[in-house]
């Protein structure tokens, strides 16, 4: 049995090399076109989430808490600056039993799109 080790976002190898570099500026690879069907999938069930009638001022720091947690830096710059574009500022809301299933559904897509992020090093276009 070979032990592998895996880095977990947002931490950096205890070795002392600076990897940090090699894990940003490039993308790894393009995941739509590495696997088209399975990327169409969760692009309609982003679509699904954009169309269930959640508030954008909901739906934006919903996905950002997660992506800070996951370290997945890409998503937290799109949807802050998204966020922000709109003028939206923090604010708690109380949601029906719709809204709920839809938050988690939402929460669901973001951590897919952070884990792809973050395994294929994607670099958000205004970097």
């Amino acid at each position: 049995m070979i032990a592998s080790r895996q880095r977990r976002p947002g931490r950096w190898p205890r070795n002392g090399s600076d990897d940090r570099k090699a894990c940003t500026d490039e993308p790894k690879t393009n995941p739509h076109k590495a696997a088209p069907e399975a990327m169409k999938a969760l692009v309609a069930l982003e679509n699904y989430v954009q169309r269930s009638g959640l508030d954008h001022s909901l739906i934006d720091p919903v996905k950002t808490r997660p992506s800070q947690i996951n370290g997945c830096a890409y998503c937290i710059h799109m949807h802050t600056s998204e966020a922000r574009t709109r003028g939206e500022t923090e604010a708690v809301t109380l949601v029906s039993e719709t809204e709920l299933v839809n938050l988690t559904l939402c929460v669901a897509a973001i951590n897919a799109w952070n884990r792809i992020a973050i395994s294929f090093r994607a670099v958000h276009p205004s970097h």
